[in-house]
C-alpha cells in the first residue's frame, strides 16, 4: 500500500468520522498512517545497512505510535534478507517476541482463496466468469436491481459481486461457510454485481465455500495441504492448533485491553509467523513458484495481479485484483501489490514490489498505525537497495485518479445540487444556496459551506468542532460528478481522492414508519455486541443510531426507504446498500440487518 493509497483511506475516515461527531455521534474508525517518515539520506546500498535502518528505526516507530510487538520480514526473490522481534508477545509475564512468534494474520488470508480458486481453475474445475449458483445451486439472495444475475467468482475475489459486507454469523465461533447460502437467501445485494469495488468478508467467504464443494473437502483442510504446506508454510493453519496456541502472540486492541481471539473463517483466520508468510512474497517473486515449487502458472499469477476494476470510473482509482491490492507505480517503481489485516488485536501488512522482486511482511499484536509505518519503510528500504530510487517519493508523485471534470458552477447548476440528498452513509447532508454558495447545517453549531472555484469545483469551508474545516483538511477541495451513473460528491486533497456523499432519495417516509420510531433491543448473538439501535423518523428521512456495548457514542447509519418493508443504508462505501428488512411478530416490530435481529423494546 502506497502513502497515496493510506492517506486516502485515513482521510476518508477522518472525513466520515468528523461528519459523525458533528452529528452528536461517534464510530470506531480502523487506525491508519498519514504520512510515512521521509526516506533518510543516503539511501542504503545493501541489505546490511537496510538491516541497520530498520533495527534502528522499528523502536522508534512502536514507541511513537503505540505497539506491543512487531515482527518483520523482508525478502528479496527467494531469500529472506531481514527478519527480525520486536518488543513483548504478551505482556502478561513480558514475554518477549521471538521469530517463532504466532500472529493472527486476518485479512491477509483473502490472497490464499484467490491461489487456491485459481489452481482449480487452472485444473479445469472452476471458471471465473461462471455465475456461482453453478457451483452452489442453492445460492439465492434478494435483489431490488432489474436483471441481475448471481456474482461470478471473478466479481467475489474482486469484491464487486454486490455481496454484504459482513454477517453477524462470521462471529458465531461454530461458523463455518456452509451456513451462508441459507443465510443469504433473506439477503439483499447491496449494489449490482460488477458495478463497484466494495469490501466483502461474505463475498470471500462464499469464493472458498465454492472451493470446499468443488474438492468435497473442509476448506480449512484443503488450504493447508495443497497451498500452505506446497508454499513451504507448514506450521500457519487456518484453525488454532496446539502447536501453535503455545507460540501464539495476545493480542491488544487500541486501548491495550486483551483481545478475544478470531475464529475460524476462511477471509480471516490464518496464523502464522512473519517467516511463513514471507513464503507468499516469495511466491508473488516467482510468480507463482517458490523455491523450486510450482503452485501456478505465470500467467494465472498475472491474472490474480491485474486489476479486475480498471474501468470502474466509481473506484476512483482504487485498483483490485483477485484477492489482491494494486498500487500504480510510476515507470521507476512499478507497481506495489498489497494486503493487510486487521482482527480484535492484531494488525499485519504484506507488500511487494513486482518489478523490483522485493516484499515485506509486518506483523503486529496490537491495532496500531506501526505496522503500516513501518511496512512503508521497509519497502523503500529494500527498493533504494535494488534500483537507488526513494519509492516513497515515486508513488506520491504518481496519482491514478483522473482529474474532475470541468464545469461552470452556474446558478442553475448550484441549485441542481442544492435539489437533492447526499450521504456518506453516517450523515444527511443537503444544502441550500446563498449567495452563489452552498450550505448545509449540521446539527449544533456544525456546518458546511461548499465555495465554487473558477475551476468547476469547491473549496470546503465551514466548522467542526469548533475549527474551521480548512485546518482539519488543508487543501482539499469538492467536486460535483457523475461516475458510473451514481451522482456523488468527490473529495479531493493532497493525497488522492475519495467519494465522500452519494446523492440519495430518502424514499416515502409514511405514517408506517413514523410509527416504527423509538428503542429496539438485539435477540440472540447481537446481543453480545449490541446494547440497542434506535430507530429515528424526521422529515429529512430516517436514520439508525446503534450503541455497541462499553460506546458512549452511537454509529449511525442513514437509510434510503424503498417501501413500508426495506430500506437501504445509503452513501458509498462497505457499508452502503445494507439492507434493514423491517417485519411484524405477534404484534411487535423487528428490524433485521446483517444477520442480526432487533425487537421493538415496550414503550
Amino acid at each position: 500500500m502506497g502513502m497515496r493509497r493510506i492517506a486516502t483511506i485515513a482521510l476518508n475516515m477522518a472525513l466520515a468520522l468528523a461528519l459523525s461527531l458533528a452529528l452528536g455521534c461517534a464510530g470506531q474508525t480502523a487506525e491508519t498512517q498519514t504520512d510515512a517518515p521521509a526516506l533518510a539520506q543516503p539511501l542504503p546500498t545493501d541489505y546490511a545497512q537496510l538491516g541497520e535502518r530498520l533495527s534502528e528505526a522499528i523502536p522508534a516507530r512502536m514507541e511513537e505510535h503505540g505497539a506491543s510487538s512487531i515482527s518483520v520480514a523482508v525478502v528479496h526473490g527467494q531469500e529472506i534478507v531481514y527478519a527480525e522481534t520486536f518488543g513483548l508477545a504478551r505482556r502478561e509475564g513480558e514475554l518477549a517476541a521471538s521469530p517463532e512468534t504466532v500472529y493472527e494474520i486476518g485479512s491477509i488470508s483473502k490472497p490464499f482463496i484467490g491461489l487456491a480458486v485459481m489452481q482449480l481453475v487452472e485444473a479445469g474445475a472452476l471458471d471465473l466468469d461462471a455465475p456461482i449458483d453453478q457451483y452452489l445451486p442453492e445460492f439465492e439472495i434478494q435483489s431490488r436491481f432489474e436483471d441481475t444475475s448471481a456474482p461470478t467468482l471473478r466479481q467475489l475475489l474482486s469484491h464487486r459481486a454486490g455481496i454484504p459486507s459482513d454477517l453477524a454469523v462470521l462471529e458465531d465461533p461454530n461458523y463455518t461457510p456452509a451456513v451462508l447460502p441459507e443465510l443469504l437467501r433473506d439477503e439483499w445485494l447491496t449494489q449490482p454485481p460488477g458495478h463497484a469495488a466494495v469490501y466483502s468478508n461474505v463475498g470471500a467467504d462464499l469464493a472458498a465455500l465454492v472451493v470446499e464443494r468443488t474438492v468435497e473437502r473442509d476448506y480449512g483442510e484443503h488450504l493447508e495441504a495443497e497451498v500452505l504446506a506446497p508454499l513451504g508454510m507448514g506450521g500457519a493453519s487456518i484453525r488454532l492448533t496446539d502447536a501453535q496456541r503455545a507460540a501464539l502472540a495476545t493480542g491488544y486492541d487500541a486501548g491495550g485491553s486483551a483481545a478475544t481471539p478470531i475464529t475460524y473463517k476462511p477471509c480471516g483466520s490464518i496464523r502464522a509467523t512473519a517467516t511463513q508468510l514471507a513464503q507468499l512474497v516469495k511466491w508473488v517473486n516467482g510468480r507463482g513458484e517458490v523455491e523450486g515449487t510450482r503452485l501456478l502458472a505465470e500467467a494465472s499469477v498475472d491474472e490474480m495481479l491485474r486489476a479486475q476494476n480498471a474501468d470502474a470510473a466509481i473506484d476512483l482509482g482504487t485498483q483490485i485484483g483477485l484477492g489482491w491490492f494494486i498500487r500504480p507505480g510510476s515507470e521507476a517503481s512499478g507497481d506495489i501489490v498489497h494486503h493487510n489485516g486487521a482482527t480484535g488485536g492484531f494488525f499485519s501488512d504484506l507488500r511487494v514490489s513486482l518489478d523490483h522482486r522485493v516484499g515485506v511482511v509486518v506483523l503486529g499484536n496490537q491495532r496500531s498505525p506501526a505496522v503500516v509505518t513501518i511496512a512503508d519503510e521497509a519497502l523503500a528500504l529494500a527498493v533504494a537497495v535494488e534500483a537507488d530510487l526513494d519509492l516513497l517519493a515515486e508513488l506520491d508523485a504518481v496519482d491514478p485518479v483522473p482529474p474532475p471534470p470541468s464545469v461552470e458552477l452556474t446558478p442553475e447548476r448550484l441549485d441542481a445540487i442544492a435539489a437533492h440528498d447526499y450521504s456518506d452513509g453516517t450523515t444527511h447532508l443537503h444544502f441550500e444556496r446563498r449567495r452563489g454558495q452552498l450550505h448545509a447545517k449540521l446539527r449544533g453549531r456544525q456546518s458546511l459551506r461548499l465555495i465554487p472555484r473558477d475551476d468547476g469545483t469547491f473549496d470546503l469551508q465551514g466548522r467542526l468542532f469548533g475549527m474551521p474545516v480548512g485546518q482539519l483538511f488543508p487543501g482539499h477541495r469538492v467536486s460535483h460528478e457523475v461516475l458510473d451513473g451514481d451522482e456523488v460528491l468527490v473529495a479531493r486533497g493532497p493525497h488522492g481522492a475519495w467519494v465522500f456523499a452519494r446523492r440519495y432519495e430518502p424514499g416515502p417516509i409514511t405514517e408506517v414508519w413514523r410509527g416504527r420510531a423509538g428503542t429496539y433491543l438485539p435477540v440472540g448473538p447481537a446481543a453480545e455486541q449490541i446494547e440497542r439501535v434506535e430507530l429515528h423518523v424526521e422529515d429529512a428521512g430516517v436514520r439508525v443510531d446503534a450503541y455497541a456495548k462499553g460506546q458512549k457514542h452511537p454509529l449511525p447509519f442513514v437509510l434510503e426507504v424503498h417501501s413500508d418493508a426495506l430500506a437501504t443504508v445509503a452513501g458509498h462505501g462497505r457499508r452502503s446498500g445494507g439492507a434493514v428488512v423491517v417485519e411484524s411478530r405477534e404484534g411487535k416490530t423487528v428490524l433485521r440487518a446483517q444477520g442480526m435481529e432487533f425487537i421493538e423494546a415496550p414503550r
